[in-house]
């Protein structure tokens, strides 16, 4: 039998089960310290996810521009003066007929009913540029300052308009450059040398492509900063605005710096996804060399460059 000197009062038991100030600091860093050392293996694994189901986007417009050209025997064309864009007439190729259909082709961009003009497509989107908004603001100027945008779907992707030393574009007899913002007449040697054409002039086939599809940028991220989305930026639907087409190469480098913009680029870090010819995605780092920009932006240059 016990004396009561053996006996614990209940104060006592529960002093012993509790911790003492210091043990819960300890605690307290040691969660802190997990914290910190998981944070960006997690973060990490978001981005990678991320990346990889913007990489699955480029993927399906890949696959689109290989339907559309067994369908019509050419390549989508990548713009028609202030109608559309290539990525309007590839959504019934990206299993959206419907939001196709809501488009009047005979009409310009700016006369379209409002829902089909403000529509975005999450599969034109990047899941790592958080945008604030994916709608060209109503009354918003362009880069000049001067030009009002009409309202219109965002997207995070542009069709390859060749090296800067190409123009833009095939027209009959002119075409438009984008950076002087002047026509000038289409030669030999300053015709447009990417993968696509001007609606209204000379279609162009796979086999146009002489570099060999898969040496050729056909789509890429572009990059543009968030808050220079209506200066820099267009809708992805608007084929009055280089917004839908980017050029690449030297005098166009991949974007750097994410405070810079207007060329491609993207929000996934030191690096941009770009889809191929063979519809291969690719993922180029942001130090790519000038030289072999120019030779996978253009088509027929005769110095095709395989890129890993």
């Amino acid at each position: 039998m016990s004396s009561p000197a053996d006996q614990s009062s209940p104060t006592d038991q529960r002093h012993k089960r509790g911790f003492t100030l210091v043990e819960l600091l300890v605690v307290i860093a040691i969660i802190g310290v997990l914290v910190a050392l998981l944070l960006p293996a997690v973060q990490s694994a978001r981005e990678s996810a991320r990346r990889m189901q913007c990489g699955n986007h480029l993927k399906q417009i890949g696959l689109a521009v290989q339907n559309y050209h067994d369908t019509y025997g050419y390549i989508p064309y990548s713009r028609y003066d202030t109608r559309e864009t290539s990525f309007l007439i590839m959504l019934p190729f990206i299993e959206s007929r419907n939001e196709f259909e809501k488009w009047d082709l005979t009409k310009t961009y700016y006369t379209q009913a409002a829902d089909a003009r403000e529509r975005t497509m999450k599969f034109y989107l990047c899941p790592s540029r958080q945008r604030a908004k994916l709608t060209i603001p109503d009354g918003d100027k362009h880069q000049d300052g001067v030009t009002p945008h009409t309202p219109g779907g965002v997207g995070d992707y542009a069709s390859n308009a060749g090296t800067p030393a190409g123009r833009t574009d095939y027209i009959p007899g002119m075409t438009y450059d984008s950076g002087g913002g002047v026509m000038v007449a289409v030669t030999e040697d300053n015709r447009a040398n990417g993968p696509f054409w001007y609606r209204g002039g000379r279609p162009l086939k796979f086999s146009n492509i002489t570099d060999g599809l898969s040496n050729t940028v056909f789509y890429g991220e572009k990059h543009v900063q968030l808050n220079q989305t209506t200066q820099k930026d267009s809708s992805i639907w608007n084929g009055d605005h280089s917004g839908s087409f980017k050029k690449l190469g030297t005098g166009a480098p991949i974007v750097r710096d994410i405070r810079a913009g207007g060329n491609f680029g993207s929000y996934h870090p030191a690096v941009c996804q770009f889809v191929f010819g063979d519809g291969a995605v690719k993922t180029l780092s942001v130090t790519t060399d000038l030289t072999t920009l120019d030779r996978i932006a253009n088509r027929d240059d005769g110095e095709p460059v395989s890129v890993p």
